[in-house]
């Protein structure tokens, strides 16, 4: 079954699957990460005519040949026996992924659909969302990293994920401006969904690398001491807000039986109706 997707001065494409949900899946070791597109339960292909830039479009339709689905591979990971902190990293590389697929679908949605109040709910929700990474890369390169290279951690693997790091920053900077200047949709919202796909791809890789290093060639520096320490100093260095948002945030992409994976949990279900709504509003 072929798609055929008509979008104003964007043109038209074809496809297969015109149902079908799209997403990225990672085939990692430990030296890189390959990437194929697949069926997901957060992006549609053509659900709903949503008009996207022709460098989302081909990756949408190439997506559709693909049978896995993004939440099996986001759930792919076993938290038996882990850490509760390598529990919360695992929760929040998912959360990230899950959360950049719906901005972008959200973004391609206001190309043809200018939304004034759409567009200023997903401005906040991507400034929230791209806090948060921040946040995350920031800790792991200012205490996370130096404290396993004290420990005679792998050069070679935190020489990569910093290198990572410093590569995400440029398309997190530009992200971040896309958003900002966002306003009810038109070209900026195509801009702002062309460069969500393209932190979503970067994540995915960065993730799988990251998580690969961490049972791998970190592995032996890396107990539940250290995974400690480093929750004490995100939870310190944490935003205010991101109390309330954060465990809300991993609640929502957590499994029943993945849940000492969510830090305070009971403000985790507190929050989670606010969560939902704030969602509703932003992504749709």
């Amino acid at each position: 079954m072929d798609i055929e997707m008509m979008f104003p001065s964007l043109g038209r494409f074809s496809g297969t699957f015109q149902s079908a949900a799209l997403g990225l899946r990672a085939t990692t070791n430990a030296r890189s990460t390959q990437f194929s597109v697949l069926q997901s339960p957060i992006l549609e292909c053509n659900s709903a005519g949503i008009a996207v830039p022709d460098a989302i479009s081909s990756r949408w339709t190439e997506a559709c040949r693909e049978t896995r689905t993004t939440q099996e591979l986001l759930m792919s990971h076993s938290f038996s026996g882990l850490p509760s902190g390598h529990q919360t990293m695992l929760l929040a590389h998912r959360a990230m992924v899950t959360d950049l697929a719906r901005i972008a679908e959200a973004a391609s949605r206001l190309i043809a659909a200018p939304d004034v109040t759409r567009g200023a709910a997903l401005r906040s929700y991507v400034a929230r969302v791209h806090a948060l990474i921040v946040h995350h890369h920031e800790g792991e390169d200012a205490f996370l990293w130096p404290r396993l290279r004290a420990l005679g951690a792998d050069e070679g693997a935190l020489a990569l994920l910093t290198a990572e790091h410093e590569e995400l920053d440029k398309f997190l900077h530009d992200w971040s401006r896309a958003a900002r200047e966002l306003g009810a949709g038109g070209v900026a919202a195509a801009e702002l969904a062309q460069i969500t796909m393209d932190v979503h791809e970067r994540i995915v890789a960065h993730a799988g690398d990251e998580e690969a290093e961490l049972n791998d060639r970190i592995a032996p520096v890396l107990d539940g001491a250290v995974w400690k320490e480093f929750e004490t100093y995100m939870r310190k260095t944490a935003p205010l807000w991101t109390l309330q948002f954060m465990p809300a945030w991993l609640l929502s992409v957590a499994a029943p039986d993945e849940l000492s994976g969510v830090p305070a949990l009971p403000i985790a279900r507190l929050f989670r109706g606010w969560l939902a709504r704030t969602q509703q509003t932003a992504l749709g």
